[in-house]
């Protein structure tokens, strides 16, 4: 983490920003999708899925055993989820395992988001 934010992470609230950012496009997405008369979904909507991919990506990296949530699927208070599986339906339940690819592709896909952060906070934006 940069030093300029190291009193976020001394306070315990190191990830704030990252959840922040994550709010922030939520809301701006879900803004934008209400202008339509027939969008089903909107602002709450929006920044509520942002946030929740936030905090996925936060615990996965933290777990380094990702499993995959499907959107919309209502996993029960106290449900045990095994390493690498994949979830989904209401109620949510596991039904196998991520391919080795698409666990490669995500992995990717991480590292093209942290470069381009990386990137970006060179580049002041």
């Amino acid at each position: 983490m940069d030093t300029e934010y190291k009193w976020l992470a001394d306070q315990g609230l190191g990830r704030i920003l990252e959840f922040l950012t994550a709010l922030g496009i939520g809301l701006l997405i879900g803004l934008e999708r209400e202008r339509s008369p027939t969008a089903k979904a909107g602002l709450r909507t929006f920044a509520l899925v942002a946030l929740f991919g936030a905090a996925s990506a936060v615990l996965a990296e933290k777990l380094d055993s990702p499993a995959l949530v499907a959107a919309g699927a209502l996993v029960e208070q106290g449900a045990k989820i095994p390493d690498r599986s994949f979830v989904v339906g209401v109620p949510g339940k596991v039904r196998g395992e991520p391919s080795a690819e698409l666990l490669a592709r995500l992995k990717k896909g991480v590292a093209v988001y942290r470069e381009l952060t990386t990137r970006y906070k060179q580049q002041g934006l």
